[in-house]
Formats: structure tokens, sequence, C-alpha cells
């Protein structure tokens, strides 16, 4: 039965060239790009995860916006902004800010 299906593809393809190159482009292109999505959505889903306390991580960004109307994202916030992170996040004892465009972190944290 299997022989069958193999010698139809084999005469397909060899009968149909044009064709089957673009169809087999095609799936290559398209099993392609799914494994680079999964393999990017499993390393978004798994950010983290080997610290412990890992649900209690979170990242602050700041929104800059410009007099020409386009507004640009950064990870980086004001070093200020740790201590009111504190006092108004109930959930956390800790906090990381990262400091200017760099990856320097202030930390600090609570007594409770």
């Amino acid at each position: 039965m299997f022989s069958n299906y193999f010698k139809t593809f084999v005469r397909s393809l060899l009968r149909f060239k044009a064709y089957s190159i673009i169809n087999i482009f095609g799936l290559t292109l398209g099993i392609t790009t799914a494994l680079f999505i999964a393999l990017w959505v499993i390393d978004e889903v798994q950010f983290d995860r080997s610290y412990p306390d890992s649900d209690r991580i979170f990242e602050v960004m700041n929104n800059r916006l410009y007099s020409d109307g386009r507004i640009e994202t950064m990870y980086s916030t004001q070093g200020l902004i740790a201590p009111e992170l504190i006092r108004n996040t109930l959930r956390s004892k800790r906090q990381r800010v990262p400091i200017g465009q760099e990856r320097y972190c202030f930390e600090a944290a609570t007594r409770r």
C-alpha cells in the first residue's frame, strides 16, 4: 500500500517538476515559520521561570511621547521609581529597576 503511494509521489514529482518545487518550497517555508514561532512562544513562556517566586517578577516599561506623535517604549525607567513601586505594589517585597539604557539594576527591599 505504501509502495503505491511512494510510486505515485515520485511519478508526479518527476512529471510536474516546477509545480513540485513550488509545493515543496512552500511546505518547507511553512514548517520553518511554524517552528520559529513555536520556539519564540516557548522562550517567552519560560522566561525567568528558574528564579524562586518567578510569578512575582515583572518588568516596568516607560512610554515616551514625542511632539511628532510617535511613541517609543523603553525598558528603562528612572531609579527614583523603585520606592514608589514598593509602596504601591503589595504583591512583592523586592523590586529591581533598570537605570538608563544599560541593564544596571537598582534593587530595593522592604521589611514586612
